[in-house]
């Protein structure tokens, strides 16, 4: 009897852990920078991209550096090269405080990086010409920020799994940004 219970908490404590370990899936918006340099590169510009490069080709990772924080990457990849010291957008599963690989995405913004965006995981509808995201058994508007043609985003998700990134405002998803699951 005591061997049994002790079975049951351990295969109840094994799944919860296995349910933490699976991570998070966000959008943050920050500055690529190296493992060497981190918080020194939290603002964009030619000079953190050049120290950024020339540390990353010897020895230091690429990171992600969003309000004061560092985030690492799974893996080192050239690819990050492409947005050092940049302004940029990720997308994706953080897992002990890295991003891994598989469905992460990374997207260079133009200007000051918005604030307060969020992930927002759904299916998107279209009833009367007006989009919505339907999300664990909630409904919510979506509506574009100033320059986002929320047509062209969300035409070819209608009926998709997706994910929109954005801010909530009531019910309102004030749209950034729209991509496939």
């Amino acid at each position: 009897m005591i061997q049994r219970l002790f079975l049951v908490v351990f295969s109840v404590l094994a799944l919860a852990c296995s349910g933490l370990a699976a991570g998070t899936r966000l959008v943050l918006v920050g500055v690529m920078s190296d493992s060497h340099c981190g918080l020194k590169h939290a603002v964009a510009g030619p000079d953190a991209a050049k120290c950024v490069i020339g540390c990353a080709s010897k020895d230091a990772d690429y990171v992600l550096v969003s309000d004061g924080k560092i985030y690492k990457f799974e893996k080192k990849n050239a690819f990050y090269k492409n947005f050092a010291g940049k302004n940029v957008e990720v997308v994706g599963t953080l897992t002990d405080g890295a991003f891994g690989m598989m469905d992460l995405s990374v997207v260079e913004l133009d200007g000051d990086p918005p604030k307060n965006l969020h992930l927002y995981d759904g299916t998107v509808r279209v009833t009367g010409g007006k989009y919505t995201l339907e999300s664990e058994g909630k409904v919510y508007q979506v509506d574009g920020q100033t320059g986002v043609d929320v047509d062209a985003m969300l035409k070819g998700l209608v009926g998709q799994p997706a994910d929109l990134i954005g801010t909530l405002d009531g019910d309102t998803i004030h749209l950034h940004d729209a991509q496939s699951r």
